[in-house]
């Protein structure tokens, strides 16, 4: 019985003391597969369909890392970036592509976006992500 309960508690994920990822994807399927693979490893997560629900709900969101998708139908990720940042949001901010190019790169960086990311992520490249957006912001190791 206490290897039972030891295998258990040692499945279960940690429950990370930390501020929620946001994620921004009008794709419901993308939005589901960023949440579960985040809150498998303990992350806490808020998702959003478009960007005007996200800029609804902004006032009681707070967030220091933010994913979200360049391409969507009521606004794309650069304006809802800069929208954010004229709000004074200082999250890290990652946008979502099927494909990058320089003028995308550079018309992000002047939104105020930090990296731009292109689709599909693996489960390791995502970890990575969360964990270089805590450390630019909060200085943790």
């Amino acid at each position: 019985m206490c290897s039972e309960y030891n295998s258990r508690v040692a499945s279960e994920p940690v429950i990370r003391n930390e501020l929620p990822i946001l994620i921004v994807d009008d794709d419901p399927a993308v939005r589901l597969s960023l949440q579960l693979l985040l809150k498998a490893k303990g992350y806490s997560v808020q998702d959003f369909p478009s960007a005007d629900a996200l800029l609804k709900a902004f006032d009681d969101t707070e967030s220091d890392c933010l994913f979200v998708d360049y391409q969507m139908p009521d606004m794309d990720g650069l304006e809802l970036v800069r929208r954010l940042r004229a709000e004074g949001w200082t999250g890290w901010a990652y946008l979502l592509t099927a494909s990058a190019d320089p003028q995308l790169e550079s018309r992000s960086a002047e939104a105020g976006i930090d990296l731009v990311v292109e689709k599909p992520i693996s489960v390791a490249r995502l970890l990575d992500l969360v964990h270089l957006a805590r450390v630019r912001i909060r200085n943790l190791p």
